[in-house]
């Protein structure tokens, strides 16, 4: 970040491999959306392939724009996805997909996986989830909820869909 005479104020270590679209600022917080993989940057500058890496997991991070300082962070578990969030009044809206596993009925030995894929508004300075909505679609694959205005969100439905869903 830079300070008001364009000197550097602050440098952070970021947990990413990759950084996604720009940083966001919302109420005294910058917003960094990105994933760690360990194999991000193989063959890069000599940098080896590491075999067996866990799969790649997504991360939302807030720092506190005066002073680099994490406030808050969300990451999703190696192999789930999330979404791009939108920051808005101290709610940041973002979308998670996470697998289920659970025991197959027919077969106790087994397990049966589920994908949840869920719209979260989530408050950052009560860190809670103000409100959820479950959906079916692989939102997460869409970059996430596109805007806000007032009390209505905007997210697209589906890859290549001329569906739209308005939260109001």
């Amino acid at each position: 970040a830079l300070g008001a005479d364009g000197k550097p104020a602050w440098k952070v270590q970021t947990p990413y491999s990759k950084i996604y679209g720009n940083p966001m600022f919302d109420k005294g917080l910058v917003y960094l959306f990105g994933q760690y993989y360990a194999n991000d940057h193989a063959g890069e500058n000599d940098t080896p392939y590491v075999q067996n890496a866990q799969p790649p997991y997504f991360i939302i991070t807030a720092y506190d724009a005066s002073t680099g300082e994490v406030r808050w962070k969300r990451q999703t578990q190696p192999g789930n996805r999330m979404s791009a969030p939108l920051v808005a009044s101290g709610v940041i809206y973002f979308i998670e997909e996470t697998e289920l596993k659970t025991p197959s009925p027919a077969d106790s030995n087994s397990v049966q996986n589920k994908t949840a894929v869920t719209l979260h508004a989530f408050d950052v300075s009560a860190n809670k989830d103000v409100w959820t909505l479950p959906s079916a679609s692989y939102l997460a694959n869409l970059g996430g909820p596109r805007f806000i205005d007032g009390d209505t969100l905007l997210i697209a439905e589906g890859i290549g869909s001329s569906e739209v869903r308005f939260r109001g």
